[in-house]
């Protein structure tokens, strides 16, 4: 089985990333009776994107030919179209990257059915007025 676990590091070593669309990248890994046969990192495409970083990662995903997928949170878009493609969806939480991988060999890793609400990141604004308001009340 191939396996995409979004990861904030280059190295197998590390753990399952809080993110997806924003992760730094994707550790894709053969797995054959929960062993790791073969790794390789790829980076995410939609980590430094201005608007559609979830679309960006997953099409990575989709280019890589996965079966399975390991992440923490994941945003209505990336969901959707990984859904679409057949592609299975698991919440590792918490865990490195190898412990997700025997959990997912072992059958115990949950997966995850509905998308972050709104996905997962912040805003990049600070609004119009900088935080300096736009009163004209009077003084006294």
């Amino acid at each position: 089985m191939k396996v995409a676990i979004s990861s904030e590091t280059q190295s197998i070593e590390g753990v399952v990333s809080a993110r997806f669309g924003r992760c730094v990248g994707f550790i894709i890994a053969d797995v054959e009776n929960g062993n790791i046969v073969s790794s390789k990192f790829v980076p995410n495409p939609g980590a430094q994107a201005f608007r559609g970083a979830g679309i960006a990662a997953a099409q990575a995903i989709l280019n890589e030919n996965v079966q399975a997928v390991i992440t923490s949170n994941i945003g209505p878009n990336a969901f959707s179209l990984l859904s679409q493609a057949g592609i299975e969806i698991y919440n590792g939480a918490g865990l490195s990257i190898k412990e997700a991988i025997v959990k997912l060999s072992q059958g115990t890793l949950p997966r995850i059915n509905a998308p972050v609400p709104g996905g997962f990141g912040g805003g990049f604004g600070r609004g119009f007025a900088g935080g300096r308001g736009f009163g004209r009340g009077s003084r006294w």
